[in-house]
């Protein structure tokens, strides 16, 4: 199971991640954005790691298993850490080298892509995003990791130019297909003695295909939606690789939520119903520090609500 550790800033947290990263790597997310696997040393360099540097203006030096050197890392841009142990509650180092190594894997792949133009530390920023799930990363590997899944959720004018090109090359590429099997349809058909009128016939559909880079009109799309739903008729299906619909569901902007507890507080108080706050509650797991704060608003408001309930039936009677 993974352990998740925050405010490292108290002091008795920061020693509890110097225990456990001498015994196990762990995950640490930085800022709002980041989350990367640190050990305190490489196994080759010091096999057992016996303490972590930490310096005197605040900073933690510890081994970066992605980009395989020592960062320094202050004590105040880590918002949490991560690491696995066991049913008995016995740390088990095996699941976070397991998914290191699946993370290494997948950086590998992009960097040996010809597709994929960045440096190993740029493709490293684009993959170790913060709560990034592996279909929005599958998304941002589609488009060569040149944007961010944000970026591409709400995609600015200049990049819908950039997106627009992509997907008119894409486009062009799926119609040689096309004029492949019509070239094998146009032999076929000489071989078997055909007309003039079935030739200029095939003929016809290779000038409908020409055309299509000219008949079709992106300029109107601002979104990867918008370009979806662009593309022409005389190309489907469309081709395996293109973007599923789990996928393109993940590229809708994500609606803001409420961050601080008098958002929260004003959005409850339009509620009435008490079924419909406890269903709210439900829902939530209260893992996140947000779930956790809705909960504790949503139980307040259930008992005012309950409050003014009784109040009224008393001043009935």
């Amino acid at each position: 199971m993974n352990k998740y550790m925050t405010r490292i800033k108290d002091d008795e947290l920061l020693k509890s991640l110097i225990d456990i990263i001498l015994k196990t790597p762990v995950y640490l997310r930085l800022g709002e954005h980041t989350e990367m696997p640190y050990m305190a040393a490489p196994p080759e360099l010091v096999p057992n790691p016996t303490k972590v540097e930490i310096t005197t203006d605040g900073f933690l030096v510890l081994y970066n298993m992605l980009t395989e050197q020592f960062d320094e890392i202050h004590v105040d841009t880590i918002v949490s850490f991560n690491y696995c142990m066991d049913d008995d509650g016995v740390i088990n180092p095996d699941p976070i080298h397991k998914r290191i190594q699946d993370d290494i894997s997948e950086i590998r792949d992009c960097i040996n892509s010809d597709m994929i133009q960045l440096s190993k530390l740029d493709v490293i920023s684009r993959y170790c995003i913060y709560g990034q799930s592996y279909s929005e990363w599958s998304i941002v590997k589609y488009f060569h990791c040149k944007y961010t899944i944000n970026q591409l959720r709400e995609p600015s004018d200049e990049l819908m130019l950039e997106l627009r090109d992509h997907y008119m090359d894409l486009i062009r590429k799926h119609r040689v297909n096309s004029f492949t099997e019509l070239d094998q349809l146009e032999s076929d058909s000489k071989e078997q003695g055909c007309t003039d009128e079935d030739l200029q016939d095939i003929d016809t559909i290779k000038q409908m295909f020409r055309d299509i880079p000219q008949d079709i009109d992106l300029s109107s799309c601002k979104t990867i939606h918008d370009l979806e739903d662009a593309w022409p008729s005389l190309l489907t299906p469309k081709p395996k690789n293109f973007l599923q619909k789990h996928q393109l569901d993940m590229l809708t902007p994500e609606v803001s939520v409420p961050t601080n507890v008098f958002e929260i507080r004003d959005i409850l108080s339009k509620s009435k119903n008490v079924s419909d706050i406890q269903a709210l509650i439900s829902e939530l797991d209260g893992s996140r520090e947000l779930d956790a704060l809705i909960i504790s608003e949503a139980k307040k408001r259930i008992l005012c609500i309950r409050s003014d309930a009784s109040k009224t039936l008393q001043n009935d009677t």
